[in-house]
């Protein structure tokens, strides 16, 4: 694959659909990269897409990126030190089990692979192709989500004509790693085209 990019993981991802799904389509899920990589893959091959679900999904610019890559250097050889992976959790609101998970997934990081992944995610904007997409559109961001997450949701929904843009209440970034039982309610509904869950608000 060689460097990591967005719209190069999308097209891998549409050729896996092509490849392997049933008549070549499947419902899309994803949350922060991975919500970037299902819009992503929706303004490129909307023909490969049932539904796609989105979560966290920034698209507009953010402060302090270019502080995170310059900082890099000073913490990478510190990555796998325990305080500081769970110190990383505590921000990211990474429940404790997951301790050993997070932990060998930071360990496997290397310098150049995390600055990409940060230069991409901030570098990410609404595709052009959206506007065009009729397929069923769920957009949630957590209620302790920043400022602009909130307004990257609402620029997904404006941008996607079939989109519905929700709040998740009490929650932040991670919710559905923080609480699977209602992240598998809201998938269930949607993708039945069934009642979502309460803790879900119109945004």
């Amino acid at each position: 694959m060689g460097l990591f990019s967005i719209s190069g993981t999308a097209r891998l991802v549409a050729d896996l659909i092509t490849e392997r799904a049933h008549g070549g389509k499947a419902f899309v899920a994803g949350l922060s990269l991975g919500a970037q990589v299902t819009v992503s893959l929706l303004g490129s091959r909307p023909d490969v897409v049932l539904g796609a679900f989105a979560s966290g999904t920034l698209v507009r610019s953010i402060a302090g990126v270019g502080l995170v890559n310059a900082m890099l250097p000073l913490y990478m050889p510190m990555r796998n030190v325990r305080w500081l992976v769970r110190a990383n959790m505590k921000t990211l609101e990474v429940p404790d089990k997951f301790e050993s998970d997070f932990a060998r997934e930071t360990a496997a990081l290397t310098t150049a692979s995390y600055r990409r992944m940060t230069v991409e995610n901030a570098a990410f904007r609404v595709p052009p192709g959206l506007g065009s997409v009729t397929c069923p559109v769920l957009i949630t961001v957590g209620e302790r989500e920043m400022k602009v997450m909130k307004e990257s949701a609402r620029d997904l929904a404006a941008a996607a004509p079939s989109a519905r843009a929700f709040i998740v209440a009490g929650h932040g970034h991670n919710w559905p790693v923080q609480d699977p039982s209602l992240y598998a309610q809201v998938v269930r509904g949607w993708m039945t085209n069934g009642p979502l869950p309460d803790t879900l608000r119109p945004l």
